[in-house]
């Protein structure tokens, strides 16, 4: 059972991993909401499973049975309200899209 569990904690490191390096990457905020939303569920769900390989009582595993359904029933609707809510506010793409490079790139020229 340690090496199943090993390889869903591997994998969730993966998923948190890919989460991290797309927050960094990516800058339109309906990206943002999806990435998060996919590869944490999917990171948090790979770490879960491999807990519950680890857990030697059913009360220990019912309880991350519990947590991975809570997981599942809210994090994709908190992204939708989250999504929804910039939407209604009435904001393009466009204007959600942060350019740091391009902001300090004009000030830099205006310095000189």
């Amino acid at each position: 059972m340690g090496f199943v569990s090993i390889i869903f904690f591997v994998n969730g490191a993966l998923f948190f991993f890919s989460t991290a390096v797309a927050m960094i990457r990516f800058k339109d905020v309906y990206v943002l909401l999806h990435t998060s939303s996919k590869c944490l569920i999917g990171g948090t769900l790979s770490i879960l499973i491999g807990l519950i390989f680890q857990a030697t009582d059913n009360l220990t595993i019912s309880k991350l049975l519990l947590a991975a359904f809570f997981l599942l029933l809210t994090n994709p609707i908190a992204s939708h309200a989250l999504a929804e809510s910039v939407y209604g506010q009435g904001l393009s793409r466009e204007s959600l899209v942060n350019d740091d490079y391009a902001i300090d790139r004009k000030h830099q020229k205006e310095e000189h």
